[in-house]
């Protein structure tokens, strides 16, 4: 066989990717034809497939040696060091061979790409409309000419390129472009395109692209039609990262995926998400320097979670942590600005890729990585995969799991999770109250009754976003429309805006017998402050479910409007519960669809108990935790502490605490005496659930103290549920004192006389007394009265005593049970004085018209001495 000939047969085998017959042709030619120009050329195309950039480009550097005016040559070599990471340098030797070339449309197609590599979109688009006009038949050209043209905007001109591709070349690629594009821009646009490619191919990876749109734009027969395939595509081995990871945040909002389908879709993202899973030698804090903490997220703007943030990143304590943001989106607005000022460092990464943004995490020294997007928009999650921190946290932007092994926690709230709930690779760390904290949205005016006293008909209304709107919340939402004659819905979404998707719903509520004129939707709000003012036109919030609200019931309750939620097994239907439980307003929340449907009905039908409600929902909401960022940021500063010492085993001291209920008890003489005992208590016990939970109450009674009589007891509430909890978790007396202080000052003495007689039950049934209690000073006073009792027979006293005072305060000098209590405590043997006297010290204590004998302080201490 000639050279020649020979050659051409190489060519063959390499346009049919047959590499290993290529090259042992060009091996036999290397001999026949020793420094060839043609076997060059032909030996950089093998390379150049089987990816081995750099050897490409010497060979065809070695053509254009023999051969400077080979234009192919010049071409491939440009193509080769694009590929080798040296566009600038490629960008030269294409402008050469065009200069030979003009109308070599693989020159000017690669130029293209050349520059759109340097993100030069403008000359790039140049390159790519040379290309055409020489090859109009080319695809490829038409399809980079609409990927760069929408990056510049240039929307119209960028779907056109696209459907010339698509009709040029019809394939899912081509459909899942103009989808990418589509989506972006014009939802109308987007709904036909997506049915339409849908009933042209039946590629798993389209449907899996189509799939967020048809959830977003409530396209329900179609994500009902496609729903299998799409799951199927999710737990494949073959599914693409990015076109996967844009699926798991819809699939939160669809029924029926059981949890542990879910985590297995996760892990499968995880799977195939890159990173090397390293673990580098973690960033250690000196002695006595801060700990970095690094929140990483696309949402620090007017986002949801830029919301919840802001006064977060300003309540820091700046002497124990320093705060670092690295913003994925590159979004910037008023928010965006407001916290870079109020955090020590902030910095746009979005354009870093995720090995150059983990270097970057690593090379600042961050202790403690906080991801807040999860799987949402613009989300860099897929860093941890990298290891950049020591301690590596998922937080507040997702309802799930994000499927990593290398995320080492996720912070919640026990009321958020369930036994049988959601299943995660984190282990969860529960907040004391409440996983969320928003601080304060604007003050803005509310009417003083239910819109519907004026309107003469209940509204309802749903202010999530589209993707939270099912087919089984409309189903329900009908029947509660239908029980209440003349009542409306509001439907309020950026999206609700949208032709098509008003249409889809429509047709939705239709199928369910609810006329047109009695559902309302409404598109995007201009201002935060307009959105807010909207709130004033609904009665009742329904939320949706399987994926609550957040934010906007967060807006609901701050505006007065109640909101019904169903609590279901998830995180994601268990938000507005955790958000209701947190502020003490429980009568909104369901177990069942039909209970969901009769509050709602029954609020509806009784505007004098809606108007009572709606009246009390906005104090509650404004003194819990959800609007109180310095007290929510100190626990979870304590969380991050608790984290620390746990994954790195390095124990960070906790420092010396001043505000809250330490400053309330300075001046008071009694207890003060006490302070050193409690300091050591609080060391000891700092990370422990049932400690964190008793001196959050503390704090919050020691604030209420201060407030104004209405959100005094709002606070004071708190503070009870907390002790209930503290209680639960670790009944002992010193819980029980606590417990005792606030129910007494609330005027829920009953429920106090109830939790000490279980613990008097208790104690004296034979159960081990705690005895490491910061109070224990106190109870010397019983061992001079009993030096043979012991302790356990001291705290068995002091509940007594507890017991004894709170009964005095209700009862007549000689009347009720107060002198069955002092023959409980001689029948247990205590010495006759000290009986006599507490008989004394009753008798010469004011009836009920007087003050009520309560003991100050956030911790009752132990009982006066006798005489």
């Amino acid at each position: 066989m000639g050279v020649a000939r020979s050659i051409e047969q190489a060519r063959r085998h390499i346009d049919r990717g047959e590499l290993q017959a290529a090259e042992e042709i060009t091996g036999r030619l290397r001999g026949q034809a020793r420094d060839s120009a043609e076997v060059q050329f032909l030996e950089g195309c093998i390379r150049y497939k089987k990816g081995d950039f750099s050897g490409a480009v010497d060979r065809f550097r070695q053509v254009l040696e023999r051969s400077p005016a080979d234009v192919n040559a010049r071409v491939n070599l440009g193509v080769a060091l694009v590929d080798a990471g040296a566009a600038e340098a490629a960008i030269d030797h294409l402008r050469q061979a065009l200069a030979r070339r003009p109308d070599h449309f693989m020159a000017w197609y690669n130029l293209g790409n050349a520059c759109r590599t340097l993100a030069r979109d403008a000359e790039a688009r140049e390159a790519y409309l040379r290309a055409i006009a020489c090859r109009p038949d080319y695809h490829p050209a038409h399809n980079n000419l609409g990927l760069v043209s929408g990056r510049l905007g240039r929307v119209d001109e960028a779907e056109a390129a696209y459907r010339r591709a698509f009709e040029l070349q019809p394939s899912p690629e081509a459909a899942i472009n103009l989808l990418h594009l589509l989506k972006r821009h014009d939802a109308g646009r987007t709904h036909a395109f997506m049915h339409e490619a849908a009933a042209r191919f039946d590629s798993p990876e389209l449907l899996a692209c189509i799939f967020p749109s048809a959830v977003n734009l409530c396209a329900w027969p179609l994500v009902a039609r496609i729903r299998g395939r799409v799951l199927d595509y999710a737990r494949s081995d073959g599914g693409k990262p990015g076109v996967l990871q844009d699926l798991l945040l819809p699939l939160n909002a669809c029924p029926g995926i059981d949890p542990a389908g879910q985590l297995e879709i996760h892990r499968n993202w995880a799977r195939r998400s890159g990173g090397s899973g390293s673990n580098p030698v973690a960033p250690m804090p000196a002695a006595g320097e801060r700990r970095r903490v690094a929140y990483l997220s696309g949402d620090f703007s007017g986002h949801s979670v830029g919301l919840f943030m802001r006064h977060v990143l300003a309540a820091h304590d700046r002497g124990r942590f320093e705060i670092l943001c690295y913003s994925t989106s590159g979004q910037k607005d008023a928010l965006t600005r407001e916290m870079a000022r109020r955090v020590d460092a902030f910095a746009d990464v979005s354009g870093l890729d995720d090995a150059a943004l983990a270097r970057r995490i690593r090379a600042d020294g961050v202790h403690l990585l906080v991801d807040l997007g999860g799987h949402t928009l613009n989300t860099r999650v897929a860093v941890l995969r990298h290891r950049p921190a020591p301690v590596q946290v998922t937080y507040l932007g997702y309802p799930n799991t994000t499927g990593l092994e290398e995320t080492d926690y996720r912070i919640t709230d026990r009321y958020a999770e369930s036994e049988d709930g959601t299943r995660y690779t984190e282990r969860l760390m529960a907040m004391p109250e409440s996983f969320l904290c928003f601080g304060s949205f604007a003050e803005r005016p509310r009417p003083a009754e239910p819109p519907a006293v004026n309107k003469g008909q209940v509204t309802f209304g749903s202010f999530n976003h589209t993707r939270k709107l099912t087919p089984e919340a409309v189903r329900l939402w009908s029947g509660i429309l239908k029980r209440v004659p003349g009542s409306r819905l509001l439907i309020k979404a950026s999206l609700a805006g949208e032709a098509c998707v008003q249409a889809n719903l429509y047709e939705a509520f239709a199928a369910e017998g609810i006329a047109r004129e009695r559902v309302e939707m409404r598109g995007f709000t201009a201002t935060r402050d307009s959105h807010l003012d909207s709130y004033n036109e609904v009665d009742i919030a329904l939320d949706t479910f399987p994926y609550n609200g957040t934010t906007t019931t967060c807006e609901a309750l701050w505006m007065g409007v109640p909101v019904v939620t169903l609590v279901g097994k998830v995180h994601a239907q268990r938000v507005s519960y955790s958000i209701l439980k947190n502020i003490g307003v429980e009568e909104t929340i369901a177990r069942t669809e039909a209970e969901y449907a009769e509050i709602a009905v029954r609020l509806a039908q009784d505007l004098g108990a809606l108007s009572a409600l709606r009246a009390r929902i906005p104090g509650a909401i404004r003194g819990s935790i959800l609007c109180d960022p310095a007290r929510f940021t100190h626990q979870l500063e304590d969380l991050y502490r608790a984290l620390w010492n746990e994954k790195t085993g390095v124990a960070e001291a906790r420092p010396a605490r001043a505000g809250g209920w330490v400053d309330y008890v300075q001046d008071k003489p009694y207890i003060h005496g006490l302070l050193p005992s409690w300091q050591t208590y609080l060391e000891a016990q700092a990370d422990t659930a049932s400690w964190t939970l008793h001196q959050q109450a503390m704090d919050l009674y020691a604030e209420g103290r201060t407030d104004d009589v209405a959100l005094r007891r709002v606070k004071l509430d708190r503070a009870l549920g907390l002790m209930r909890r503290r209680l639960e978790t670790r009944p002992d007396i010193g819980a029980a004192q606590t417990f005792l202080r606030i129910a007494t000052e609330l005027g829920t003495e009953q429920e106090a006389l109830s939790v000490l007689e279980g613990r008097l039950e208790r104690v004296m049934a034979g159960e081990a007394v705690e005895l490491s209690e910061p109070f224990l000073p106190a109870l010397a006073g019983y061992e001079r009265i009993d030096p043979a009792g012991g302790p356990a027979r001291w705290v068995l006293a002091q509940l007594l005593e507890l017991r004894d005072r709170l009964l005095a305060g209700r009862m007549e000098y000689d009347g009720g049970d107060a002198p069955e209590v002092l023959d409980l405590i001689e029948g247990l043997g205590f010495r006759g004085d000290y009986v006599e006297a507490r008989r004394t010290d009753l008798r010469a204590r004011p009836g009920p018209g007087g003050d009520t004998p309560i003991v100050e302080g956030p911790n009752l201490p132990g009982p006066r001495r006798p005489g």
